[in-house]
């Protein structure tokens, strides 16, 4: 059995359907690239490198700045809240459920959060502060700061691992002004 999966270049709009392809990153088709596959990740890896793991059926590559391999397939999580008074912490509805200390999203997986964002409709006179806690842990969390000034801020260089069956809440800390229409955007990859 090969250890590699192979990738063809497609030649019309036809072959495309239903197909994934790669690219090298210029827009042109990659031919031949033979994707490493198996039930565990090479040693040594470089940064960029891929692997298809054969045992949850989906590709990673090797984040050298997180140190860690991840999933190529990312997936975004949103929360948000109508009005959050400048006196309160508030947890961060979905839907019409609210997180807590107790509740929020259930991860499925293992895996790590790489982005985050925040906006709502009030510009900031003080600063205030948005958590992203794993398990309501005030130690294992991401804090993102709203400056004087904006209306929002955005983290890209997240590096928060959590665990399958870990609870991932967004929380804002109290200080800071009301906000109004809070929008919580987070991008997470599966590790394993």
């Amino acid at each position: 059995m090969s250890q590699f999966i192979k990738v063809k270049q497609l030649t019309s709009d036809t072959e495309l359907k239903g197909k994934s392809i790669i690219t090298d990153g210029n827009g042109k088709f990659v031919y031949d690239y033979h994707i490493p596959k198996g039930i565990e990740f090479p040693s040594n890896p470089l940064s960029g490198d891929t692997y298809y793991r054969t045992d949850v059926d989906e590709l990673f590559y090797y984040d050298s700045s997180r140190t860690k391999w991840l999933s190529v397939k990312k997936i975004g999580f949103s929360c948000g809240r109508n009005i959050v008074d400048s006196t309160t912490i508030a947890y961060m509805y979905v839907g019409n459920a609210v997180q807590s200390s107790s509740s929020g999203f259930k991860m499925p997986y293992n895996g790590t959060i790489l982005s985050v964002s925040i906006q709502n409709t009030t510009i900031a006179t003080i600063d205030r502060i948005l958590d992203i806690r794993v398990n309501n842990s005030t130690v294992n969390r991401i804090q993102l700061t709203v400056t004087n000034g904006n209306y929002g801020a955005s983290l890209i260089d997240g590096n928060l691992d959590f665990s399958s069956d870990d609870l991932v809440q967004c929380v804002l800390l109290s200080g800071g002004d009301t906000y109004n229409d809070v929008i919580v955007l987070i991008e997470i990859a599966r590790r394993i």
